[in-house]
């Protein structure tokens, strides 16, 4: 429709001057003047100033933010003939806060429960941190795998870190090699530590005795135990917030092992 349609269907303008409205000349009215269309562009553009205002001020006000803790990623399946497992290190861990791994475990004389437990368990692991989990495994009496500095036997290191840069890609090797002391290493060359369980006893089957407070002996009174012990355990990294003292964990991954 052109403007002289337009012009000529528009109803007649009132030749009253309103008093809350002062009547502006033609070609302030034809340029926009005196109705809200103009001032919009102004308006969006004062509310974004005002958004990037308040997002700088809030981000620098002190409001804290929670480290980010990578759950470790487990290499392919176990290996039962060797009785180890294998885990890789996730570098997009919070570097200031992250101070190593916690292997938290539980021994069974019958797989089943050891299933039954796993189970139990599984449903916490989707959860985005790892303090439920925790609490979970603590409930059940899992028990926390001591790692011992090559240069002393007690007290244990009781957090397990490397000897270098966190920020590496490297995998973490855990044998629980039967007659001889547990190992953990790292590829590369970053760490090997010796580790016991919490009661300075070994991970082989001949040190394993039903009456261990680790050991769960069956779920079921009478029940019969396997020829097998099966280990669980599950692996997180462990962080600490020096600055503000609070005690950080990822999610778990977990591990079910029948030792030889």
């Amino acid at each position: 429709m052109s403007s002289a349609s337009r012009q000529a269907t528009a109803p007649a303008a009132s030749t009253e001057a309103s008093p809350s409205a002062p009547s502006l000349p033609p070609a302030a009215r034809a340029a926009g003047g005196g109705g809200g269309h103009a001032a919009k562009p102004y308006c969006m553009i004062f509310a974004s100033v005002l958004l990037a205002v308040l997002s700088f001020a809030i981000s620098s006000c002190g409001i804290p933010s929670v480290p980010y803790l990578a759950k470790p990623l487990l290499i392919g399946t176990t290996n039962d003939i060797n009785d180890s497992f294998e885990f890789r290190n996730d570098p997009g861990s919070s570097l200031d806060v992250f101070d190593g791994f916690e292997i938290y475990y539980r021994l069974y004389l019958r797989e089943v429960d050891a299933e039954a437990d796993r189970i139990s368990i599984a449903s916490l692991l989707s959860a985005d941190e790892g303090q439920t989990t925790y609490s979970r495994l603590s409930t059940l009496d899992f028990k926390r795998v001591v790692f011992l500095d090559e240069a002393e036997v007690w007290p244990p290191t009781e957090v397990f870190w490397p000897s270098d840069s966190p920020d590496l890609d490297y995998t973490v090797l855990v044998k629980l090699e039967p007659l001889s002391t547990s190992t953990a290493t790292s590829s590369p060359s970053l760490f090997k530590r010796n580790m016991q369980r919490f009661n300075a006893k070994e991970f082989n089957e001949s040190a394993i005795a039903e009456t261990d407070a680790d050991v769960e002996a069956s779920q079921v009174e009478g029940g019969v135990p396997d020829a097998q012990v099966t280990l669980l355990a599950y692996i997180c990294a462990h962080g600490f917030d020096f600055t503000n003292a609070i005690e950080y964990r990822s999610q778990f991954i977990a591990i079910k092992l029948s030792l030889n």
